[in-house]
C-alpha cells in the first residue's frame, strides 16, 4: 500500500498545486522513501509513512486557474464541501509523523545495542 501510494504522490504535477502543498507532498516522500529502503522498518513506521504522505497528498491544493482534473496522478475533483485543509496542519501532522518513525528508529537501535 504504501509503494503504490508514493507512485501516485511522485506521478503528481508540481504545477498544478499551490508551493506549500507540493512542499508537503515531497517532505512526505522523502520520509516514505526513507521507510520503503529501510529492510528493517517496523510496521509502525511504515503505517506512520503511509499516514503522512496519505494526508499530505489529500491535502493538495490547486493552483487557482488550473486544472487538477487533467492531472493523471490525481483522483477526480472532490464537491466543493467547503472544508478546506490549511496546509499548515498537514505539515504539522508530518513534521510529528517524522518525529515518530525517528523515535521509533532511535529505540530499535538502542534495544539492538542491548542485546
Amino acid at each position: 500500500m504504501l509503494r503504490e501510494l508514493y507512485n501516485k504522490a511522485k506521478a503528481v504535477d508540481a504545477s498544478l498545486y499551490t508551493k506549500e502543498s507540493m512542499t508537503a507532498l515531497q517532505n512526505a516522500i522523502t520520509q516514505a522513501e526513507g521507510v520503503l529502503q529501510n529492510d528493517l522498518a517496523t510496521q509502525a513506521q511504515v503505517d506512520a509513512a503511509y499516514a503522512a504522505l496519505d494526508a499530505a497528498y489529500k491535502g493538495l491544493v490547486p493552483v487557482a486557474g488550473k486544472d487538477p482534473g487533467k492531472d493523471p496522478a490525481t483522483p477526480g475533483k472532490s464537491p466543493d464541501t467547503g472544508d478546506h485543509s490549511n496546509p499548515m496542519f498537514i505539515l504539522i501532522l508530518i513534521l510529528f509523523a517524522s518525529g515518530a518513525v525517528f523515535m521509533l528508529s532511535l529505540k530499535k537501535k538502542a534495544d539492538n545495542t542491548n542485546h
